[in-house]
């Protein structure tokens, strides 16, 4: 809902600030502080390439800034580039040439369908050869439909929601879509397979221990387990799971060192996200380079992305 405001009033040419959320922004940033060292910095940018060493510096002001400060001028914020790329972003929601399937309420979808497109374009050179995509995980399935409308001469695109609402959203919607490639796969991942519960949050679900919140029961698999099962080929592996993309990628090590596909993976929520998975990818020798997107031109460091390539 907040960043579906930030778009509202930004369509209507409103000059705002922009204030802190208190609980989602102060968790996240409160992990990052243990890795906030001269060494760790060095360590992960000397992996980039060199547009992505200044994102990350640009990254990091911002994440002091926000620290030390609840109400921040919103130009302090937001570079040029993403200012511009609001405008993009305004004129593709309002014209909707795209045909995104999705109320403009839904302002997450059309954010998918704007950068996936995005991605597409800047990887239109890539030989797919008809293989496959894991999405994990989209709570109505709106990136496994942009990524089938974009990207081309791919095999199936397994969409992976634990939920139950979110799972019979996402089969709703393929259905109304038409999809014939996109398989739902209703599991949570992590490094081993068991079971949890979940807090029933739609996007933001997770697992939790508050006893306030409604309870369901969810079965955890790994990437490697479901690629040896169906026994796929995946060409790219795109993760947001609110928090354990650092767990599920120990779950997907072999899937990793054998078809070494793109990744996609959100190293925003914390900090041992942010400065461990590069690493831990690099240390197995498969050649990837490595770059950063920002994939949420309305908030200051959210929806960052490592892009493994």
């Amino acid at each position: 809902m907040r960043y579906t405001l930030d778009a509202i009033k930004f369509f209507l040419n409103k000059k705002f600030l922009w204030v802190r959320d208190e609980w989602n922004t102060n968790l996240r940033l409160k992990t990052f502080v243990p890795y906030l060292d001269e060494e760790n910095i060095e360590n992960f940018l000397s992996k980039l390439d060199e547009k992505s060493k200044k994102k990350w510096k640009i990254l990091l002001d911002k994440i002091e800034r926000i620290t030390y400060n609840n109400i921040l001028p919103y130009k302090e914020l937001f570079t040029k580039k993403e200012i511009q790329e609001q405008k993009e972003f305004a004129n593709f929601c309002l014209q909707n040439k795209d045909k995104v399937p999705f109320p403009i309420s839904t302002i997450w979808s059309y954010l998918n369908y704007f950068y996936i497109k995005k991605f597409s374009e800047e990887h239109n050179n890539l030989d797919m050869q008809w293989k496959d995509i894991i999405d994990c995980w989209w709570f109505n399935g709106d990136s496994s439909l942009a990524m089938d409308k974009y990207f081309r001469n791919i095999g199936n695109i397994y969409c992976i929601e634990p939920e139950e609402k979110n799972f019979n959203d996402i089969q709703r919607n393929i259905k109304v879509q038409n999809n014939k490639n996109i398989i739902p796969l209703k599991f949570w991942l992590w490094s081993k397979k068991t079971e949890a519960i979940i807090s029933n949050w739609g996007a933001w679900s997770n697992l939790s221990t508050d006893r306030n919140i409604i309870w369901e029961k969810i079965y955890i698999e790994t990437i490697d387990a479901i690629v040896a099962k169906d026994n796929s080929n995946p060409w790219l592996i795109k993760r947001d799971i609110e928090w354990y993309e650092y767990d599920s990628i120990l779950g997907a090590e072999s899937t990793i060192k054998k078809h070494k596909p793109i990744l996609l993976i959100s190293i925003y929520h914390r900090g041992k996200d942010r400065f461990e998975i590069l690493p831990l990818i690099d240390s197995w020798n498969l050649g990837y380079k490595f770059t950063l997107r920002r994939w949420n031109c309305f908030h200051p460091f959210a929806d960052t992305l490592l892009i493994c390539y």
